[in-house]
């Protein structure tokens, strides 16, 4: 299983979430991405609530994502730990942070996504290749999103895609590196983020651009 399309969901609310997840599908997204830090009232029962509801459409990545790492959930970490674990029961995979998981402080019930993002840029190849091989030693899928300041290092990001051993997800924020959403999936990445709407990442394009161009360049190979 690779080159999916994730659709990331920002509702407000349980509601909101249920209309982009219809939305995504209509689209063509093979999985939901559930935000669980956009809702305006996040406790336990809201954000199962959530994620069961979405899942009726299509496959659930739950995300509970800090500030610090480029999400909106400002509160207690041990509560919010508590979120993901207990949704880990509806969804197929939960997305966990590296420093979580290297501590070894959730335990869920589905496949994880190991992630790490860098808002500042992009490190050197050594350093993300081991980034790349340390969240797939910790989870189910890795995950390892910079930002590219240049196209060498767009470049370095799409190499660690391409000669990954085990599912991982990779491509740069920020406008200069769009397209490395795109082809990193041809790379052989597992998936790609795509907005339903409005971005909720530097340089995240829509579900529907992104089915286009792939389409576009599976016709050019």
């Amino acid at each position: 299983m690779s080159g999916l399309i994730i659709a990331t969901l920002t509702g407000r609310t349980v509601e909101d979430m249920v209309e982009l997840a219809i939305e995504a599908v209509e689209q063509g997204a093979d999985m939901l991405e559930v935000r669980l830090d956009y809702l305006d009232n996040l406790d336990l029962r809201t954000a199962l609530r959530a994620v069961r509801e979405c899942s009726m459409y299509e496959r659930v990545v739950a995300t509970l994502r800090r500030k610090e790492e480029g999400g909106l959930y400002e509160g207690d970490e041990e509560r919010r730990l508590e979120i993901l674990e207990r949704v880990s029961e509806e969804a197929d995979f939960v997305d966990v942070e590296l420093d979580v998981a290297e501590e070894d402080v959730i335990d869920p019930a589905c496949d994880v996504i190991v992630s790490h993002h860098d808002f500042e840029g992009t490190p050197s190849k050594e350093e993300l290749f081991e980034l790349r091989d340390r969240c797939a030693e910790l989870g189910d899928v890795a995950k390892v999103v910079p930002t590219a300041r240049s196209h060498a290092d767009a470049l370095r990001v799409l190499e660690m895609v391409a000669t990954a051993d085990s599912p991982t997800i990779g491509f740069a924020m920020g406008e200069l590196a769009r397209y490395t959403r795109v082809v990193s999936l041809l790379m052989g990445g597992f998936a790609t983020y795509a907005a339903v709407r409005g971005a909720a990442a530097p340089g995240q394009m829509t579900v529907e651009e992104v089915r286009k161009m792939l389409e576009i360049l599976k016709k050019e190979r």
